[in-house]
């Protein structure tokens, strides 16, 4: 019984040191969680600052980018605005003179037909005019040629 009593002595003290540093043992990785989550937070307020003001400076990059881009559209539309409208000038000189000039050769079309008409009638009423004298000389001749026929068949 002696020897039982010493072996659970011996047994209880070991469970006892077993306890002890399992309590010991828990309360470092207490420690140690805390401390890692210390630390953690204090890397993720470093990052997190980082990744913020990573964040920011590209949000400001690429606002000023578009920015940048608006600007130089209206550059690009004043630099364009000035010939453009040089061109529609140009564009609206040219309908206007290609109007004057329409009109011109239609008017000269006009002259042109009306003075062929012009000529072609007058040569008509002179062919005309040819045409009478020739049936008038015509008719004088025969009737000169019937009076020599008459004279010279009456003399006979």
């Amino acid at each position: 019984m002696a020897i039982h009593r010493i072996s659970r002595l011996a047994t209880a003290a070991a469970f006892a040191r077993w306890k002890e540093q399992l309590a010991y043992t828990r309360q470092r990785a207490g420690v140690r969680h805390r401390a890692d989550r210390i630390l953690r937070r204090f890397q993720n307020r470093t990052v997190s600052a980082a990744f913020n003001a990573w964040r920011d400076k590209t949000r400001d990059q690429k606002q000023l980018r578009y920015n940048l881009q608006k600007l130089v559209a209206r550059w690009q539309r004043l630099q364009l605005a000035a010939p453009f409208h040089d061109w529609q000038s140009s564009v609206d000189e040219v309908r206007g003179n290609r109007r004057v000039l329409r009109r011109a050769m239609h008017r000269m079309t006009r002259v042109a037909v009306a003075g062929a008409f012009a000529r072609w009638k007058h040569n008509f009423l002179e062919a005309k005019a040819q045409a009478t004298a020739l049936v008038s000389a015509d008719r004088i001749l025969r009737r000169l040629l019937n009076r020599a026929i008459t004279a010279a068949f009456s003399a006979w």
